[in-house]
Parts: C-alpha cells; structure tokens; sequence
C-alpha cells in the first residue's frame, strides 16, 4: 500500500474513535512505523510500505483508536527544546508546564549558583531542562514518591546527558532533602478527584496519583507549602503550577505559610492562571 492511503485510512479510523488532529498524529504514527521523519512521509506520498510495516502501523493505530495517549505509542515527547523518553512509568509532559521552566530560569538569571528542587519530577522534564539551561551554576534534585517514575528520569538525565547535575531521590514531596534550597518548583497533581472520570479518555491511561489532587485539587500543594518554610532559604523562592481556578487559593495558603512572602501569578498562553511564585521576604 502507498504512504498516502495509509495516511487517509489512518486518519479516517482515528476520526471514527473521536480523537482529533487525525491527519497529522496519523501521520506521525506511520513516520515512527518507518523510522522516518514526518517530512519525508509527506514528501514521499507515493512511496510503497512493504506488508509487515502496514501490519506494525494499524497495530499502533489501534492502541491510538483506544484513546492511549500519542506519546505513550510514540515513546518520546518534545519538552522545552529536549526529547525524552515517555510511558506509562510517569505523566505525560504538557506545553503549559515550560511556564514553569520560563520562570525559574528568570528567577535564577541573576544568581551566581543555586540549588533547585523540583518536587513531582516524573519524567524528569522539568528537572533535565533547568539542568541544561542553568549548566555548571546549577544543582538539581528531582524528588517524586514513585519508584519507576525516578527510574524514567534518571534514563531521560542520561539521554539527555545531565546526570551528573541532578541528584534523583524517593521522596515524600520535599521531606528527602538534606538541607534547604534556593528554589523549589512543583508541578504537583491539581485535579479535584470528582473530576477525573469527566476528563478526556486519554488520561485514563496515566498514572492516577500524578493527576489526583483529592477533593479540591490542593491536597499535595497544601502539604508542600506546609513543609516548604523548613526547607527553603532565605530569600528563595517557590514556582507552583497550578489549575484553571486555583491560583487565588493557592496564593491564600502561601500567605499563611509564608506571611512575609511577595506573592505573583502567571498566565500561560491561554489566558489561565498557571504559575503561582512565592519569593521569601522574611525579615
């Protein structure tokens, strides 16, 4: 069969299992099939796909018309610049979250050296990134709570060639840490458990306790903010990404927890509140 009536039968099965953007995750599905690039399956659209290549692509192309994310059938996503490894073992890395790598590396411009905890690493994108634009200035913890999301960051530190940077550790948010940090990013779970089930089919197939934020969605931002004063410096600062709706509330609890604290919010490209910063001004 020809590239292009994969392409078109791709996307005709994709559209009949109510995923959108069918023509170019079609697309993208035959690229990897082929281990080519997307540019050369457009440039070639009368190019023969031998038998067991068509076989291997409406293999892949079901699991899409199941719903599981692209990327988990890819086994890669763009980050900020960087490819990493991805599935199931963690989150999928999303745009909205490079806000929370934008204002770290503001933040962290003007300092000489600096030690950053990224607390929920998962993948390790948040991490890798600050890893690679801060260099030699920067040492990065990766925390998270599960034991295979670490094992995936740390193979996505070595592919990305930053594991001598970032020190990866099983922690309960903050509490495996030695001592305090200059700054502490987080993106944390943030969805109100009610409304998992009404969420998209595809995030079915990620990990729940990286979605589930209990019953208000602040359950693990609650926690972190309660044990950040122990382990912050003085004059640090704290990048919280946030849910559509959150942010005054969570701007609320980082007062209580750090009264002296000036206080900002950040939009992403949307329009929606996404990053809460605390810097420290305590006295």
């Amino acid at each position: 069969m020809r590239v292009v009536e994969l392409i078109a039968q791709g996307a005709k099965r994709l559209s009949e299992a109510g995923c959108l953007d069918v023509w170019i995750e079609s697309v993208l599905i035959l690229s990897h099939t082929l281990g080519k690039s997307k540019e050369w399956v457009l440039a070639h659209p009368e190019a023969q796909v031998v038998q067991e290549e068509e076989h291997l692509f409406f293999s892949l192309l079901e699991r899409r018309a199941n719903r599981e994310p692209l990327p988990y059938i890819l086994g890669q996503v763009e980050f900020y610049g960087i490819t990493l490894k991805i599935d199931r073992r963690a989150l999928i890395p999303r745009p909205e979250t490079e806000l929370l790598v934008e204002k770290a590396l503001d933040w962290a411009r003007s300092l000489p050296s600096l030690t950053v905890a990224d607390v929920g690493t998962g993948s390790g994108a948040v991490a890798i990134a600050l890893a690679l634009h801060l260099g030699e200035k920067g040492l990065v913890y990766g925390l998270d709570s599960s034991p295979q999301a670490l094992e995936l960051a740390q193979e996505n530190a070595a592919l990305n060639r930053v594991e001598k940077r970032i020190v990866f550790l099983l922690s309960d948010l903050l509490s495996a840490l030695e001592k305090p940090v200059d700054l502490i990013v987080a993106n944390l779970p943030y969805v109100p458990s009610a409304q998992l089930e009404k969420l998209a089919p595809e995030l079915q197939w990620e990990p729940r306790e990286a979605l589930d934020g209990g019953p208000d969605g602040l359950e693990s931002i609650r926690k972190l903010l309660s044990q950040a004063p122990s382990y912050l410096k003085r004059g640090g600062a704290i990048l919280l990404e946030v849910g559509p709706g959150q942010a005054r509330k969570v701007k609320a609890l980082a007062r209580k927890a750090f009264p002296h604290a000036r206080i900002s919010s950040f939009p992403d490209l949307r329009g929606i509140m996404r990053v809460v910063m605390v810097e420290d001004a305590s006295p």
